[in-house]
C-alpha cells in the first residue's frame, strides 16, 4: 500500500503510545508509593530507597514527556486557538519534563546542586499539562477525557509530597488504555 507523501500511518504512531503511557503511569504510582510509605530523602540520597526515589522521579518525568509526545503524534488539532494552545502545552510539557528529569538526576543522584535551578522548570510541565488539557478538551479529534486526564496530571504533579503521583499515574494509565492499537 502506497501512502501519500508526508503521511504517517496511524498504526505506526500509536504502536508505542499505549505501553509508554501505561509504563509511565506505573512508575508514577510506584514513586508515589515510595513517597507516602517510606518518605525517602531523595534530595540527599543515602540508602537504596533514596536512590530509587531519585531514579523513579527522573524516569517518571521522561516517560511523562514521551507519553504526551505520543499523544501529540496521534493528533490532528483543528482550529487556530486550539492548535496553538495544544502545541504550546506539548512543548512546555515535553521540554520541561526532560530538563527537569535530567536536573533531578544531576542534582540529587550526582550531587551537583547547581542543577536544582533547572528543576524549577517543573512549573513549565504543570502549565504545559494545563494548556495541553485545555487544547484537548476543545478538540474534535480526541476524546475530551484526554484533556481532563492531562489536567488531572497537572494537579497530581502539583502535590508530589502528598501522593499526587498516584493521580498522575492513574491518569497516564487511563490515557494509555484510551489509545488505539
Amino acid at each position: 500500500m502506497k501512502l501519500a507523501e508526508g503521511l504517517v500511518p496511524k498504526h505506526e504512531s500509536v504502536r508505542w503510545s499505549k505501553p509508554v503511557l501505561i509504563l509511565g503511569g506505573v512508575v508514577w504510582i510506584i514513586r508515589a508509593g515510595l513517597e507516602v510509605v517510606v518518605q525517602p530523602a531523595y534530595w540527599n540520597p543515602q540508602t537504596p530507597v533514596d536512590y530509587a526515589a531519585v531514579a523513579g522521579t527522573s524516569i517518571a518525568l521522561f516517560l511523562l514527556a514521551l507519553g504526551v509526545w505520543s499523544i501529540h503524534r496521534n493528533r490532528k488539532p483543528q482550529g487556530r486557538l486550539s492548535k496553538w494552545i495544544w502545541y504550546v502545552g506539548v512543548i512546555l510539557v515535553c521540554g520541561g519534563a526532560i530538563v527537569t528529569g535530567f536536573a533531578n538526576f544531576f542534582e540529587d543522584w550526582m550531587g551537583i546542586k547547581a542543577f536544582g535551578t533547572f528543576y524549577t522548570l517543573n512549573i513549565a510541565v504543570f502549565v504545559g499539562l494545563v494548556l495541553a488539557g485545555i487544547g484537548a478538551i476543545r478538540a474534535t479529534d480526541v476524546s475530551r477525557w484526554t484533556g481532563w486526564l492531562l489536567i488531572a496530571c497537572a494537579l497530581g504533579l502539583g502535590t508530589p509530597d502528598t501522593g499526587g503521583g498516584f493521580i498522575v499515574g492513574t491518569s497516564l494509565i487511563l490515557l494509555g488504555v484510551m489509545q488505539k492499537g
